[in-house]
């Protein structure tokens, strides 16, 4: 068993909790590992696929505080989560930051768990690069200064080359 170390930002003080298994997984598809895990836990993580059957999909079903449906202290973020944000790092990292938050306010403790704000997704816009020194911006976000006539909070694409 390892060891999870929490830091309260107001007082400063660290505490430990143990965790079992600390998993880290990248990519478009569910990970041998995610799967397995998914077929272990049956029931809820098991949909049915095109052309029959049952099976994993992407990832393990989690509820809107990413704890893994099915089991009682597993959670879930990224990846190999199917949380209804999508699987980008932005994502990952929002849910990152707010499972973080999320152990050290409560302490684990189920009744604060269950109390807590569930996970909101901030789309802040993405980035893809399209070859040849350019890329694509849909940006959702007043950007650096610049009001677009549009309005705040309206969608605006940028292009233009490097």
């Amino acid at each position: 068993d390892k060891e999870l170390t929490l830091k309260d930002a107001a007082t400063k003080e660290i505490t430990k909790k143990g965790y079992g298994v600390l998993v880290w997984a990248g990519g478009i598809g569910a990970r041998p590992f995610t799967r397995a895990v998914a077929n272990q836990i049956g029931g809820p993580q098991l949909s049915v696929r095109k052309g029959g059957g049952f099976g994993p999909i992407r990832g393990l079903k989690v509820d809107s505080k990413f704890k893994v449906l099915g089991t009682k202290d597993v959670w879930a973020i990224g990846d190999c989560a199917l949380s209804g944000a999508p699987p980008t790092a932005q994502a990952a990292y929002q849910q990152g930051t707010y499972l973080g938050r999320l152990f050290r306010s409560t302490e684990f403790d189920e009744e604060k768990l269950e109390a807590a704000a569930a996970f909101e997704f901030h789309n802040y816009g993405s980035l893809a690069y399209v070859g040849s020194s350019r890329a694509v911006a849909d940006l959702k976000m007043h950007l650096w200064g610049w009001d677009h006539p549009a309005g705040r909070g309206q969608d605006v694409v940028v292009e233009g080359n490097a």
